[in-house]
């Protein structure tokens, strides 16, 4: 799933901006910038089968005073 996702993601933007814009700088910014946007959106809508809620809160930074 998370390797269909970042091809669907990355893969389909980049050649959609090198095609619609040529094989450009700002083409690169383009592809980069929605395809991390849509991949938050993807990482977000599957975060339950993914199980990411779990790493969410083992990586939550705590109070050093509340152990």
């Amino acid at each position: 799933l998370v390797a269909a996702m970042t091809v669907g993601c990355f893969g389909v933007t980049g050649m959609a901006a090198r095609a619609l814009l040529g094989q450009t700088l700002p083409a690169l910014a383009a592809a980069v910038t929605l395809g991390a946007a849509v991949y938050a959106a993807a990482l977000y809508l599957a975060r339950n089968r993914l199980e990411l809620t779990g790493i969410y809160s083992a990586l939550r930074l705590r109070p050093p005073w509340r152990g």
